[in-house]
């Protein structure tokens, strides 16, 4: 038994034809505008088809060599990732479409590519390699260097990604 508007209803296909009766043609019929139905994928086809090949070309060296059970591969997709969105931008402030704080994105975003790159080499105690002595304390500044550099990543990525939209 299902109450609706004071009135009762046996089944759920009564109530479903009582809200039904409710609707207008438009309602029933034409729920999403056509554009969303036809045009927007048909768009969004041709936009994928179009930028296939950059694609192709930026992600198939990565694709290539990914292994699954490394944390660097990670670090690689996400700086080929920012190194794409990077590209936009230029070519974006080349073409005069760009918003305000274009400049700034680009540094963060370079900042951001740099911190992964350095992330990726896992070389932070070479120098320090002939400056200590002290294993332990070697390892410990490295650790450090590196836990600073994730840190500052994630800030600089949690605070600005959500921006980055060409």
């Amino acid at each position: 038994m299902f109450k609706q508007d004071g009135k009762k209803f046996n089944s759920i296909n009564d109530l479903i034809e009582h809200w039904e009766s409710k609707c207008t043609w438009f309602e029933k019929f034409i729920e999403i505008p056509f554009h969303h139905k036809f045009l927007n994928p048909l768009r969004d086809f041709y936009q994928n088809l179009k930028h296939l090949p950059g694609n192709i070309k930026r992600w198939a060296p990565f694709v290539w060599n990914y292994k699954t059970w490394d944390y660097v591969y990670t670090l690689q997709a996400l700086r080929t990732s920012l190194e794409g969105q990077l590209e936009c931008f230029y070519n974006s402030k080349k073409r005069g479409w760009y918003h305000v704080g274009i400049d700034k994105d680009i540094k963060k975003i370079k900042v951001c590519i740099e911190l992964l790159k350095r992330m990726e080499k896992n070389d932070y105690c070479l120098m320090e390699y002939k400056v200590f002595k002290n294993e332990k304390a070697k390892y410990n500044r490295m650790h450090e260097t590196e836990q600073y550099d994730v840190e500052y990543l994630m800030k600089i990525l949690s605070k600005n990604i959500k921006n980055w939209w060409d």
